[in-house]
């Protein structure tokens, strides 16, 4: 049996996004003033391009967490490397918090599979019995 899931992005594991902030050479840095807010939501954390001068923010959203970022890549590195809402940055960490739920869960990653579209396909099989 298989079926299709569109799944949009709502980061819940900070691990597997910090994971993916290094992965796209970005640095997590975790914000200390509780006050701070980007679009009517508390920071709370703040990404740098290590490639570039541009950050965006990781911010709490409906009981979990949202990346913002300038979407004009002229003026954002970030946007310019990785594509519109954090592209890369958000799919890796997708890819990352699925591999590791279907794992614990007991499933295996068959294939990962970039489209043309930037997006992925995940193929995920059932192990045992």
């Amino acid at each position: 049996m298989s079926f299709w899931a569109k799944c949009t992005t709502k980061i819940q594991d900070l691990g597997c996004f910090k994971e993916s902030c290094r992965q796209n050479d970005c640095r997590y840095e975790n914000v200390s003033d509780q006050g701070m807010m980007q679009q009517n939501c508390p920071v709370q954390a703040i990404v740098h391009d290590n490639s570039g001068r541009s950050q965006g923010y990781l911010v709490k959203d409906s009981g979990a967490f949202r990346f913002i970022v300038d979407s004009d890549a002229h003026y954002s590195s970030l946007t310019k490397r990785l594509g519109k809402n954090g592209g890369k940055l958000t799919r890796d960490y997708a890819v990352g918090a699925i591999t590791k739920n279907a794992r614990a869960g007991g499933g295996m990653i068959s294939s990962i599979t970039e489209q043309s579209d930037g997006s992925m396909v995940i193929k995920i099989s059932a192990v045992g019995g």
